[in-house]
């Protein structure tokens, strides 16, 4: 992001980049994770439902209906919540990692100008 200077933008702005971009990538990670988590699950009542229909024919609604009709949110809850907490552990794991990759992407953006500077060729 540093060599297109959309950092400097973000500075330029009074925006905090870091603040921006770290606190975006938390939630996102978050959120996403429980989603991901709940994807799968759905993909798979649904797929029980195909061959639940190929051996005796039956609606959706009814097989959703028969499904959930004994899931409780205490069955749901718990599991989402561990997922977000999970979401939020991976990022605080690579946070570290991604600020060092900023911080090196601004190092190479400096010197890819200082160089490009130093090595051009000037008109005799």
């Amino acid at each position: 992001m540093k060599v297109t200077e959309q950092i400097d933008a973000l500075e330029a702005s009074a925006v905090d980049p870091y603040k921006l971009l770290v606190v975006t990538r938390v939630l996102a990670c978050i959120l996403m994770i429980p989603l991901l988590t709940i994807l799968p699950g759905f993909c798979g009542i649904f797929m029980g439902w195909v061959p639940d229909t190929l051996a005796e024919p039956i609606s959706l609604a009814l097989f959703m209906r028969q499904a959930f009709e004994r899931v409780t949110y205490s069955d749901l809850l718990p599991a989402t919540l561990k997922t977000a907490m999970f979401g939020l552990i991976i990022e605080e794991l690579a946070l570290p990692w991604i600020l060092q990759i900023a911080w090196i992407s601004r190092f190479i953006g400096t010197n890819e100008k200082r160089n490009f500077g130093a090595t051009a060729e000037t008109p005799e």
